[in-house]
């Protein structure tokens, strides 16, 4: 009679041990390819914004006369940091 291959529960509570390790540094080397949000902003007043959401959105929508946001960072500091705006000084 042949018996079938059968692990000891600690064998296979290594086996288990090892796939959950295994499974979660396959995942760290997919978390590494994940985009960093902190360049590339842009900015626009919402007044001269011509198109919907749904065009903004779409990856080749051209982003002409928009300012470099600063990320991190305020709409304040992204208008300054373009000199759109400047801060009176105490003689004005």
């Amino acid at each position: 009679m042949l018996v079938p291959y059968s692990c000891s529960i600690s064998m296979k509570t290594r086996i288990i041990t090892v796939l959950i390790a295994l499974t979660l540094v396959i995942s760290g080397l997919q978390a590494q390819n994940a985009y960093e949000l902190n360049s590339d902003w842009k900015c626009i007043s919402v007044s001269k914004v011509t198109s919907n959401g749904e065009k903004i959105s779409n990856p080749s929508y051209k982003l002409s006369g928009w300012l470099q946001a600063t990320v991190p960072g305020t709409v304040l500091t992204t208008l300054l940091n373009n000199s759109s705006f400047r801060i009176p000084s105490g003689d004005e």
